[in-house]
């Protein structure tokens, strides 16, 4: 196996999760040093009834155990009140319910017969910049890409890709909690007009099977509709883009695995489970139903479980040289997509879109490096270190460079 392991750039560190010092400009050896810990409260001092998991044998018996650890609606997400999540927010037997209408849309064999137009879209996306010779990867790419493969997806215009992006980074990164109901109130009005439509002129689209489906006999009422249309889009856009990022900052600084990527285009499918493995990006919550004891640390019922994916796919006592990132690495059990029944629903489109993003850039710019080696990209959405919420760690812009055609 080839494997890289990254060098901290030191400085720019601030008090984050149980007060360990982090630094902000490589959240990922802040994650690592933090993996295979006890749980923490966010201050350390086991004052708050709030508790960050950082271990992989805590996240796993958590994430399986939806009896002990609910998923409904935690006031840590900090959306609105009235901005439910389904099924995100419900625990079986409920969430199986919509879960299964939703099931078919992301399944291998439907996702393989997506292949060609998300492919399509990749190709246009890099040709619209190859011959420039550089590019904002984080502008020009990674936001679009799946953005505009979601929109099709359920039905929503791919015209106003650049829109409905901006309001994915406002929902994600709100100034103020004024602006995040802003947001939310776009977002409603958008899928709303969509399910208006298709009530009028069904297509071949995920809204208009929704409003085909059923639950015990009946319809789904609107409210409903407008819940899972709200989980969808957030949860498979800024996703995607962030483990974009972080892949293509790997590559860019790493010319061994770029290297390795562009001679050996079979290697491109274990590189994905790595990058998932290595850049976890995603942060989820649970609440507890019962007084329990976690790995020593006793917590009472009410009591916030925060679960980030990143130290636990880190754990060196699970994964072999997890501190190292080994491009073809077997097996790879990684909980990147999670793991129980709120598994990622996603996570079949999350692995083409990121294949064919590698296959397809490797083959027409297999040498790009930093466009501004002298300088780290700016971060966001860093609070699930800082012990302040579930943010995904978001590259803010990626300047690549490579020699023009």
């Amino acid at each position: 196996m080839s494997s890289s392991k990254p060098e901290s750039p030191g400085g720019n560190k601030v008090q984050g999760i149980g007060g360990a010092a982090v630094d902000l400009r490589d959240p990922w050896q802040s994650w690592q040093e933090l993996s295979g810990s006890k749980p923490s409260s966010p201050q350390g001092d086991g004052s708050e009834s709030c508790w960050y998991l950082l271990g992989y044998a805590d996240t796993r018996r958590t994430l399986q155990d939806h009896e002990l650890a609910s998923s409904q609606k935690d006031p840590y997400g900090k959306t609105s009140e009235d901005f439910g999540l389904i099924p995100g927010e419900l625990d079986p037997p409920l969430h199986r319910s919509y879960r299964s209408i939703l099931n078919p849309f992301f399944s291998p064999s439907r996702i393989a017969k997506r292949e060609s137009n998300i492919r399509n879209f990749c190709v246009e996306l890099i040709e619209g910049f190859r011959e420039s010779g550089s590019c904002d990867f984080m502008e020009q790419f990674a936001f679009l890409y799946p953005t505009a493969i979601f929109l099709e997806i359920f039905g929503l215009d791919v015209a106003r890709c650049e829109e409905f992006v901006e309001l994915t980074h406002r929902f994600a990164r709100p100034r103020s909690d004024t602006e995040r109901q802003e947001v939310e109130a776009s977002i409603d009005a958008a899928l709303h007009e969509l399910f208006r439509q298709r009530r009028i002129a069904p297509k071949d689209d995920l809204a208009s099977e929704l409003l085909r489906a059923e639950i015990d006999g009946e319809p789904i009422p609107e409210r409903e509709l407008l819940s899972m249309g709200r989980l969808l889009f957030i949860a498979g856009l800024d996703t995607v883009a962030a483990t974009l990022g972080w892949s293509f900052l790997h590559l860019a600084t790493r010319p061994k695995d770029r290297i390795a990527l562009v001679d050996n285009p079979e290697l491109i499918d274990s590189a994905v489970e790595e990058f998932l493995r290595y850049y976890s990006v995603i942060t989820v919550s649970r609440t507890l139903t019962a007084d329990t004891t976690i790995n020593e640390c006793p917590m009472r019922a009410g009591d916030t479980l925060v679960v980030p994916f990143a130290p636990a796919n880190r754990d060196t006592t699970e994964y072999d040289r997890g501190d190292e990132f080994v491009i073809d690495r077997y097996p790879n059990r990684h909980v990147g997509f999670g793991l129980g029944p709120h598994r990622c629903l996603g996570s079949h489109l999350a692995r083409t879109e990121l294949r064919i993003a590698l296959e397809e850039w490797c083959s027409r710019i297999p040498e790009f490096s930093l466009a501004e080696t002298d300088s780290i990209p700016g971060i966001s959405g860093l609070d699930p270190l800082l012990g302040k919420g579930l943010s995904v760690p978001m590259l803010d812009t990626l300047p690549l460079a490579w020699a023009k055609s």
